[in-house]
């Protein structure tokens, strides 16, 4: 992944030779050729140099700016909170605070360190906020009209409707696609159809995140747009048997 840590000896926090030799298997040059395109690696907050002269002179920067090493974007997003945050976006990203020593030996989830250098397990389910986007186009709402969907979900209890939709190939856990699947309300409604995928997708992030999180009644933070829903917040603390804390979005 971009924030570089695929290839890294977690606890040591150096490249692995293993992982390394592993991947440059096929390529030309072998390890020695891939190792040498790899830079050191450094904590996100540690200072690299000074900026560009093209910055400098394009936007009128400081010739005495620092700049920073950063990590990816979920690495850096996990430093708004130090403890565990749910991305509800597109795609749906938890990142669970760990010891440091805690992994997914099912090999599901990535261990990273946020841009404070503060342990934390990710997990990335493919199939997130965008098929429910397409559940609402299957009643004739857009992807911005979510008034109806919500009032649809005060009218249906949490965990009534059992439905199951995987548009595309998933990866957590590696699965293929497949077609919408109504199991207890065979005929469409916006209300049966819109509170099953909720659940059902919800629900598939928390039970295959059990391998690396413990049972707790810590803040449970969540980002994305779906914060704006009161009806799947309240899911999701009935999900993760937590209490709930939406953080801000940025942008206008």
């Amino acid at each position: 992944n971009a924030c570089g840590m695929s290839l890294m000896d977690y606890c040591n926090r150096t490249w692995s030779v293993e992982l390394i030799d592993a991947t440059a298997q096929g390529l030309p040059g072998s390890y020695t050729a891939f190792s040498k395109k790899l830079p050191d690696l450094v904590s996100p907050n540690t200072i690299v140099g000074n900026i560009a002269l093209y910055f400098i002179e394009k936007y009128g920067l400081s010739p005495n700016c620092k700049v920073v090493a950063g990590s990816g974007d979920n690495p850096q997003a996990k430093v708004l909170v130090a403890g565990d945050l749910l991305s509800l976006g597109t795609s749906f990203v938890n990142m669970v605070s760990t010891d440091g020593e805690t992994f997914d030996m099912e090999g599901l989830a990535n261990g990273m360190y946020d841009g404070v250098n503060r342990p934390f397990m990710f997990g990335c389910r493919t199939n997130g906020a965008m098929v429910w986007d397409e559940v609402r186009a299957l009643h004739n709402l857009s992807k911005e009209d979510y008034d109806p969907a919500e009032k649809a979900l005060q009218r249906i209890a949490p965990g009534s409707s059992v439905l199951f939709w995987q548009p595309k190939n998933e990866s957590f856990p590696s699965s293929g696609s497949f077609d919408l699947t109504r199991i207890t309300h065979p005929e469409p409604t916006l209300e049966s159809d819109y509170s099953g995928i909720i659940d059902s997708s919800l629900a598939a992030v928390y039970i295959h995140s059990e391998a690396f999180t413990t049972t707790s009644q810590e803040l449970l933070y969540v980002t994305g747009g779906a914060t704006d829903s009161p009806e799947i917040m309240g899911r999701t603390a009935a999900i993760w048997n937590r209490k709930v804390v939406p953080i801000e979005k940025g942008g206008p």
